[in-house]
């Protein structure tokens, strides 16, 4: 799967002290290419509910440039952590959305209690491995059409698949 980086207009949007989440704010239809953002300590070191929530609002308000497979949200944690999330099929993604009723907070908060219950235990106590293999795998469980990809935090310029086989076995693949 191969990530193309152009030179875009950047939009800082900065929280409130305190809060753990920001508003983007977008209104219907307006276009963007993807965005990144940080979880601080204390908050996960993979992509929150929230972060799928906000990135399905965004994919139901067309708020996503064409191709929306060319879509990336990006992640760097405090723990070290770097990820980009790819809608890599977009039928799958606005039908996981829809079912999972992600535009309404008792949909994210089911989501939540999934994260940290068995099998995933997806939680900021877990290790940096575990919420990975487990998030990856719990994509790839329910069908959500969304991709994960590692990135190296050192320099941002190698990035490898995080896939899950058949037997829910996880490995990752580099990029080309």
């Amino acid at each position: 799967m191969e990530v193309l980086f152009a030179y875009p207009n950047y939009q800082p949007v900065q929280g409130n002290s305190g809060d753990n989440h920001i508003s983007l704010s977008l209104q219907y239809g307006e276009k963007h290419t993807g965005f990144i953002h940080m979880h601080y300590t204390g908050l996960l070191s993979v992509f929150s509910p929230a972060d799928i929530a906000a990135l399905y609002i965004m994919y139901s308000n067309d708020n996503m440039k064409s191709p929306i497979e060319s879509f990336a949200m990006g992640l760097v944690t405090a723990q070290g952590t770097t990820y980009l999330l790819v809608i890599e099929d977009a039928n799958k993604f606005g039908n996981f959305g829809l079912n999972a009723d992600l535009i309404d907070q008792y949909g994210i908060d089911a989501l939540e209690s999934l994260y940290s219950q068995w099998p995933y235990y997806i939680t900021s106590s877990s290790t940096n491995d575990n919420n990975e293999r487990n998030f990856a795998k719990m994509l790839k469980q329910m069908d959500s059409g969304l991709k994960l990809m590692k990135g190296n935090p050192s320099n941002f310029n190698s990035w490898e698949t995080v896939d899950v086989d058949s037997n829910g076995n996880v490995t990752t693949n580099p990029c080309p």
